[in-house]
């Protein structure tokens, strides 16, 4: 059985690419600079901040060779978010 929190085929991870990807193109429409396919600005200090599978958003994750970043929270797949995110 695959792990739900890791799996790109699940529909978690689906739902989080998809929510990375709605405010990606609001910022491309709005027409602000781009870095490696995300708006550059999410990269400005005081630093990226990040949001989980189930929402949790927080500037550090615990790094992983095998799922990349992963939440300390609950150790689900990170994606990097815009700087207003707030936890849901």
């Amino acid at each position: 059985m695959t792990d739900p929190l890791h799996d790109p085929a699940s529909e978690l991870v689906v739902a989080l690419n998809k929510f990375q990807k709605e405010r990606v193109d609001e910022a491309k429409a709005k027409g602000e600079p781009m870095f490696m396919g995300l708006p550059d600005r999410w990269y400005d200090p005081p630093g990226p901040k990040w949001r989980c599978l189930k929402g949790h958003v927080s500037r550090h994750y615990i790094g992983s060779e095998r799922f990349g970043p992963q939440c300390p929270k609950c150790l689900g797949c990170l994606i990097l978010t815009f700087p207003e995110d707030c936890e849901s």
